[in-house]
């Protein structure tokens, strides 16, 4: 039997009775795994705080090809997404987008400091949702190795204004045939995407309108690259959200 310690964020809990569950965990060594959680359902287990969603730590594992949990050091328990409908409908999101573009077992550094820093963003300011999603969408792309194309035109060099996704980046007005076409501020945006940080990306002052035509965009972006309808997920997520109490 191997050991392993990996740091990793919970994806997802599937409980499979009423002591037992597995745990899907992003982690930084090892990709996308799955982790059997023997007796982390039960209140009383040394597991059982360790194994709820979006519980960020470091995991000790055994097995070979499976694993078994064996204890969670937590580093950051994000308890405010779990408090907050909105904010852990909002990191559900994440955790679903990782399912439909990350296989499972395949190590991306880049990837994983993207989401650990989004959901971290979700926990603590509530307000950036927002933009932190936009700049996910952006980044996860980017991180997976097919960015956008841009803001060039992909024709002639000049300036593009209008973004195709079948083209997987702009045109300018004279060769775009279809498309998008971007407000300033929405271009702008996009330079601001391809070239800041997350955290500065964050502190630049962005309308809501711009916001949600480059939300837009990406979502159409990511069903044509990975057949994920984040469009129609997001309606998902907002529908249940209004159906709380």
């Amino acid at each position: 039997m191997k050991f392993y310690e990996v740091q990793g964020i919970v994806l997802r809990r599937k409980k499979i009775n009423t002591r037992d569950c597995y745990l899907s965990i992003l982690t930084r060594e090892m990709g996308r795994i799955e982790v059997f959680a023997g007796g982390a359902n039960a209140p009383r287990s040394p597991l059982n705080k360790g194994a709820s969603p979006f519980v960020f730590g470091t995991f000790s594992l055994s097995g070979r090809g499976s694993f078994r949990l064996q204890h969670v050091e937590i580093i950051d328990s994000f308890y405010h997404l779990r408090e907050d409908m909105q904010r852990f409908l909002a990191a559900s999101l994440i955790s679903r987008a990782l399912f439909a573009m990350l296989p499972e077992g395949e190590a991306n550094r880049s990837l994983y400091e993207l989401s650990v820093n989004t959901v971290a963003i979700f926990h603590k300011y509530p307000k950036l949702i927002p933009e932190a999603t936009l700049y996910f969408l952006y980044g996860a792309a980017r991180a997976t190795g097919i960015e956008p194309a841009g803001p060039e035109c992909m024709a002639c060099g000049q300036n593009g204004y209008v973004f195709d996704v079948g083209e997987s980046g702009f045109l300018c007005r004279e060769h775009a045939a279809g498309g998008h076409p971007l407000s300033e501020e929405e271009h702008r945006i996009f330079q601001q995407l391809s070239t800041l940080k997350l955290v500065d990306f964050l502190n630049e002052k962005h309308t809501d309108e711009a916001v949600r035509g480059m939300r837009k965009l990406l979502d159409a972006y990511w069903k044509a690259q990975w057949d994920l309808d984040v469009e129609n997920l997001q309606k998902e997520l907002d529908q249940f959200l209004q159906e709380e109490p």
